[in-house]
């Protein structure tokens, strides 16, 4: 299965995401690959990133999510998965998070992560 998603990134551009387990490149054959890569939407709210992934057919003890200020991790533990499902997606992050402040719900195969963003603070800056 594979396919693709587009939205409107912050610049008003169009941006298109593919999602799947099937790679394709022009010219070659087609591979299927065991892990797949789930459809992810991020939205970038005023003081949080809220992360939305598609993938059924794994049970919430399976999903491992791992945050960096800049980038998350949502993958699935390959051994344990429901019906051999195996997802993957390395997401960068369209603002610093507190990986601190997170929180993740998974609720009929769909994967929800809430992110806080850092707040800048505005430091004086002597002159000398």
């Amino acid at each position: 299965m594979t396919g693709f998603n587009i939205t409107l990134g912050p610049d008003g551009k169009p941006r298109v995401s593919k999602f799947g387990n099937i790679k394709m490149e022009p010219e070659e054959e087609a591979e299927v690959q065991s892990i797949r890569e789930p459809l992810v939407e991020v939205i970038d709210g005023k003081e949080e990133v809220v992360i939305i992934a598609e993938m059924p057919g794994v049970s919430k003890e399976d999903i491992q999510i791992k945050a960096t200020s800049k980038s998350v991790v949502i993958s699935t533990k390959s051994d344990s998965t429901s019906y051999g499902r195996n997802y993957y997606k390395e997401i960068d992050l369209p603002a610093e998070i507190n990986s601190d402040h997170a929180k993740a719900r998974y609720t009929n195969g769909i994967l929800e992560v809430k992110l806080k963003k850092k707040q800048e603070q505005q430091k004086e800056i002597r002159i000398d």
